[in-house]
């Protein structure tokens, strides 16, 4: 039970952070700009869930795909699978991305009401706003890739921090950031931002814990210095 307490445990923690990110926001929107920005989050939630969702159904397979080879110990496997997995799951997200970005503006009439005369503010703002959703996506992607094997690796400190920056820490910071420098536009800026960061220090992470650059796709499992080491020197097969 502990075990699956650590597991389960960041994706729990995801929606506190997610609750936060929302709360400070929003206070953050209306004291700097205005309450009439407000529903473009709404139509971004109401968007998002649409890639989000598949992403998430993508990892989730890749979680249990994973879990199996990874049992097996298989590292010729294991290498291979994580190669197919960060190849499919990256062109599937940048076809979805390139699809909602011609798609998404279509249907922001269905979710924005009567607004009076800030209905055509809200309009333009949201269909920006999708439009760097859409850029986030393929970063959403590639940090969902590294839960998914933070999951299998039960490297439950890692899973934490990256939830807490992408869904938290950063898109305040960026927000924050932003706004000063392109206006509003700054805080829909702040999602692609967010998530491109959080993929770098995911990078960096597995860096320091494999003591060394990624020298083949087993890297990318964070099987450690010592076994990172081994795989190199055993075989040059995963490294295709």
């Amino acid at each position: 039970f502990l075990q699956m307490g650590n597991i389960g445990l960041p994706s729990g923690a995801e929606y506190l952070y997610v609750a936060i990110y929302e709360f400070l926001v929003i206070r953050f929107t209306i004291h700097t700009f205005s309450e009439v920005y407000l529903p473009v989050f709404e139509i971004e939630d109401d968007l998002n869930i649409i890639s989000e969702s598949f992403v998430m159904a993508l990892c989730l397979i890749l979680v249990y795909r994973l879990g199996v080879v990874y049992g097996e110990g298989n590292k010729e496997r294991i290498a291979k699978e994580i190669k197919n997995s960060w190849i499919i799951c990256m062109a599937l997200s940048v076809a979805v991305a390139i699809v909602c970005f011609f798609v998404y503006p279509r249907m922001v009439d269905l979710f924005v009401g009567d607004n009076g005369p800030n209905t055509a503010l809200i309009k333009q703002n949201a269909v920006i706003d999708l439009y760097f959703v859409c850029l986030a996506t393929p970063f959403y992607a590639a940090n969902n890739i590294f839960t998914s094997v933070y999951e299998v690796r039960e490297l439950v400190k890692h899973a934490h921090l990256n939830y807490a920056l992408e869904t938290c820490v950063l898109f305040i910071l960026y927000s924050v950031v932003l706004s000063p420098l392109m206006g509003v536009t700054g805080l829909w800026a702040a999602y692609p931002a967010a998530e491109a960061t959080t993929l770098i220090v995911n990078i960096i992470l597995m860096i320091l814990y494999n003591k060394r650059l990624p020298a083949g796709w087993i890297d990318f499992m964070f099987p450690g210095p010592e076994r990172a080491k081994e795989n190199t020197e055993q075989s040059g097969n995963y490294k295709k």
